[in-house]
């Protein structure tokens, strides 16, 4: 009886849970409904993916169906059509596609420069976003003391900001541009100041704050230094000197001065030469040798001159002419002729060179027919700040029986380490220029080096053969 009861109790529970379930079965059949995976309303970053979260229905669903673009920023939706017994019903989802994504900025170079923001130049940057595309055209920058900001926003207000910093230690030293050159004062007459500028990479004009001091004794012969100088905000310092010779006029008796013991210049009259100037200098250019360039006016022959100046050789004068009647006849065609090829390497070049060489030297006898013009011509030139340089060993190259040999044999067998050696040269001929290479050759196999003539090599002139008479002050007197 008691096992009957019990399997009876079971019978029964099972005909609720079936009854219940029977129930449940029929709601689900009979009552309607339709609900939505996920979120109703989604937020998704453009150009992402799209995946369709999907549905719980009971219903016979029609279609599915949506417009959205994720690379496009918008709000889209996605349509559920569902059959309810003879109704068509639909759910929709809400898709929202933005850009919350700040473009990429990318700064070339460094992004810390040891140096003030005003020197700085611009290394380069450059700005992709996602949606937008290439922004660097948009790019905004703000220079501050002690940084540069750069700033961009693409068309969603997303904004990136990066900087480049300046540590503001500034190692740079101011530059003195002296204007003139040398100066070589009359003794007893008055110095003159020619003048000066000063650039800074980061302080903006410096001149005004030049200390300009001298020990210039005007009534005393000798060479005296005019010191320039100038500290930036950083207490950088630059410092330029120039030289300034007192002298006495010369009654024609022409120093002759050592020099730099062992040092050979050589030197180039009469030129440039199409036909053989741009040999020479391919062969200087090969031994690495600086020669120095007495020129005349010769036409066609600029790119000749920007070369040698390029190269770093140094240009001289030698009068653009070279005619001895016209150029000794009288001061005034002497330094207008000098003028005429100064203009033309200022022209060529940007830079008025100062050193001249006069045609046949300071102790020419060429010029005997204007009785004193040597040494009326020799004084003024220092006067005028030009220095003048004759020659201690001679090539021979001029005469006629020029050779490369010939050359060659003078120009070593009158060298000598005891003295500055200026080589008289002419680049106008052939043979010279082939006697070129062996010379150097020569001079660097026996100890010599070699240097370019400049404002601040000692001058080495002849004694004037034509002094007999000078013209000063409109009185002829007799030395």
């Amino acid at each position: 009886m008691e096992k009957r009861s019990k399997d009876m109790k079971k019978i029964i529970i099972l005909g609720v849970i079936g009854m219940i379930f029977i129930v449940f079965l029929l709601m689900y059949l009979l009552v309607p409904f339709f609900k939505l995976k996920g979120d109703k309303e989604l937020t998704l970053e453009v150009n992402s993916k799209y995946n369709e979260q999907g549905y719980l229905t009971n219903r016979k669903v029609l279609e599915v169906s949506n417009n959205v673009d994720t690379s496009k920023i918008g709000t889209y939706y996605v349509f559920y059509k569902y059959k309810d017994h003879k109704e068509i019903k639909e759910k929709i989802r809400i898709v929202n596609i933005v850009d919350t994504t700040s473009p990429n900025l990318e700064l070339m170079g460094k992004t810390k420069i040891d140096n003030c923001s005003k020197s700085y130049k611009e290394e380069g940057y450059a700005a992709i976003d996602n949606y937008d595309g290439d922004l660097t055209s948009k790019v905004e920058k703000e220079i501050t003391d002690d940084k540069i900001i750069y700033k961009v926003k693409d068309s969603s207000n997303n904004v990136i900001t990066k900087e480049r910093i300046f540590t503001n230690v500034d190692k740079e030293s101011p530059i003195i541009k002296l204007k003139g050159s040398s100066v070589n004062l009359k003794i007893n007459n008055k110095y003159n100041e020619q003048g000066y500028t000063v650039t800074d990479n980061c302080d903006s004009d410096l001149t005004s704050k030049v200390e300009v001091t001298n020990n210039i004794n005007i009534y005393k012969e000798g060479t005296y230094e005019v010191i320039y100088k100038v500290k930036d905000k950083s207490g950088n310092e630059a410092k330029e000197v120039r030289k300034v010779t007192v002298y006495t006029p010369k009654k024609c008796f022409s120093s002759v001065t050592t020099g730099t013991p062992g040092v050979i210049y050589l030197t180039f009259d009469d030129g440039p030469s199409i036909d053989t100037t741009a040999r020479l200098l391919d062969i200087l250019k090969e031994e690495n040798v600086k020669a120095t360039f007495f020129l005349t006016d010769k036409i066609n022959t600029d790119y000749l001159i920007k070369r040698m100046y390029d190269e770093g050789h140094t240009i001289g004068l030698h009068t653009a002419s070279h005619n001895y009647k016209y150029v000794y006849s009288s001061t005034t065609n002497f330094f207008k002729d000098i003028e005429k090829i100064k203009e033309k390497v200022a022209r060529v070049t940007g830079e008025s060179p100062t050193i001249i060489r006069f045609p046949g030297g300071s102790s020419n006898t060429v010029s005997s027919f204007n009785p004193g013009i040597m040494c009326t011509l020799s004084n003024m030139a220092i006067e005028k700040g030009y220095h003048y340089f004759d020659w201690n060993v001679s090539s021979g190259d001029a005469g006629s029986g020029r050779s490369k040999k010939s050359t060659y044999q003078n120009v070593t067998n009158n060298l000598s380490k005891k003295r500055a050696n200026i080589v008289l040269m002419h680049d106008i001929y052939g043979s010279t220029v082939d006697a070129v290479k062996d010379i150097i050759k020569y001079g660097k196999d026996n100890g010599y080096t070699f240097e370019k003539i400049t404002m601040d090599t000692e001058m080495y002139t002849h004694y004037v053969n034509n002094w007999w008479i000078i013209l000063e002050k409109r009185q002829f007197i007799v030395i």
